[in-house]
C-alpha cells in the first residue's frame, strides 16, 4: 500500500541523503550528463540548506527558481536545464517513495535558440579558411587548427565530435569514405559522415605529417601535453583566436557560428532541409527548420530595394 504524501515526508532523509543515494544509483548516459546533474542538483541542496529548510516543498523549489532568475548570468537555457534536473530527480524521489514530486507544476522557461549563434557570410567564412590556411605552413599546431575548422565548416562537426573522433573513424566503405561520428546524446559512434575529395585530402595531410595511422585525430601537440586528444574547450578556443585574427571578434561569434554555417551556406545553396538534417544529425526536423530565419534574413533583398531609391550623403 502506498504511503501517503505527508508520511512520505515525515519519514524522508534529509535531502543531502537523497541527493548522495539518487547519484549512486541512477544510470546516465553518459558521464557528462551525470556530471551535469550533480551540480545542477548540488546548488540547489546547498541552497535549501542555506536556507535551513529540511522538509521542503513546492514553495522552496519556486524560491530556488526564483532565486536562480535575480542572478544575471543564468539564461534561460541555464533555468530550463535546471527544471529538467528537478524534474527527474523528483519523479525518481517519488517512484521510490522517498519523497513527493515537487517539480510537477515547474513552468518551462522561454530559451533563446542557440542558432542565436551567428553564422559567418561566405566571405567570412573563406577569410577564417584562408587565414587558417596560410598559418598552418608555419607548423603542426597551426595545421591541426586548419584541419578541423576546414571540417566544422564543411561537415558541421560540433567540437566535441572534433575532440572525440578518431583516426580509425575514418573508413572508406565501397567508392565512398566516411568519418563515423559520436554525436550528441549517442553513446557510440554510429553518425556516418560521407566525405568529399576535398576534405579527405585535408585531413591525409594533417595525419601524414603526424606519421602515425590509430588514435585520436587531433591532439595536443605542446611538449608538456604530448599526444593527449584535444578538448572541446581547447578546440574552441583556438577557433576563437583565428576569428579575431580576422577581425570577427563578437561574442555571437564563436567556434560553434562555424557549424552553424554549415547549414546555412547548404540551405541557401539549394540543399533540401532533409539533407542538411542528415547532415547535422539533428533527431528533429524542426531543429533544421530554425535556419531558415537565418538563411530568409541572408537572402532578404527588401533593404536593398529601398537604398537604390533613396539618395546618399555626396
Amino acid at each position: 500500500m502506498a504511503i501517503s504524501r505527508q508520511q512520505m515526508i515525515n519519514e524522508a532523509l534529509s535531502h543531502r541523503e537523497i541527493f548522495n543515494e539518487f547519484c549512486a544509483s541512477v544510470d546516465f548516459k553518459t558521464e557528462q550528463t551525470k556530471k551535469t546533474y550533480i551540480s545542477i542538483l548540488s546548488r540547489y541542496i546547498n541552497y535549501l540548506e542555506e536556507k535551513r529548510i529540511e522538509k521542503p516543498r513546492e514553495s522552496a523549489v519556486m524560491g530556488y527558481k526564483n532565486y536562480l532568475r535575480k542572478q544575471r548570468h543564468n539564461s534561460g537555457a541555464t533555468l530550463q536545464l535546471t527544471n529538467i534536473v528537478l524534474r527527474k530527480f523528483y519523479r525518481w524521489t517519488e517512484r521510490l517513495e522517498y519523497y513527493p514530486n515537487l517539480a510537477v507544476d515547474l513552468i518551462s522557461e522561454n530559451v533563446a535558440p542557440t542558432f542565436k549563434r551567428q553564422a559567418l557570410t561566405i566571405d567570412e567564412a573563406n577569410l577564417l579558411l584562408d587565414y587558417a590556411a596560410e598559418e598552418s605552413t608555419k607548423g603542426i599546431v597551426e595545421l591541426r587548427n586548419y584541419t578541423f575548422i576546414y571540417l566544422i565548416l564543411n561537415i558541421g562537426l560540433r567540437t566535441i565530435e572534433v575532440s572525440r573522433a578518431d583516426i580509425e573513424d575514418i573508413k572508406k566503405e565501397g567508392e565512398f569514405t566516411y568519418l563515423y561520428v559520436q554525436g550528441k546524446g549517442h553513446t557510440d559512434k554510429d553518425d556516418p559522415i560521407r566525405l568529399d575529395s576535398n576534405v579527405q585530402a585535408v585531413l591525409e595531410e594533417y595525419i601524414s605529417k603526424r606519421k602515425v595511422k590509430e588514435g585520436p585525430l587531433f591532439i595536443n601537440h605542446g611538449h608538456r601535453k604530448g599526444k593527449e586528444r584535444i578538448t572541446s574547450k581547447t578546440v574552441s578556443i583556438c577557433i576563437k583566436k583565428c576569428l579575431k585574427a580576422v577581425g570577427l571578434d563578437s561574442r555571437d561569434i564563436t567556434a560553434h557560428s562555424l557549424r552553424h554555417t554549415c547549414a546555412t551556406i547548404a540551405i541557401s545553396k539549394g540543399a533540401s532541409y532533409e539533407e542538411v538534417k542528415q547532415l547535422l544529425r539533428h533527431k528533429n526536423i524542426n531543429t533544421t527548420m530554425i535556419y531558415n530565419h537565418t538563411v530568409n534574413k541572408m537572402n532578404n533583398r527588401s533593404q536593398s530595394l529601398v537604398g537604390e531609391v533613396l539618395h546618399t550623403k555626396k
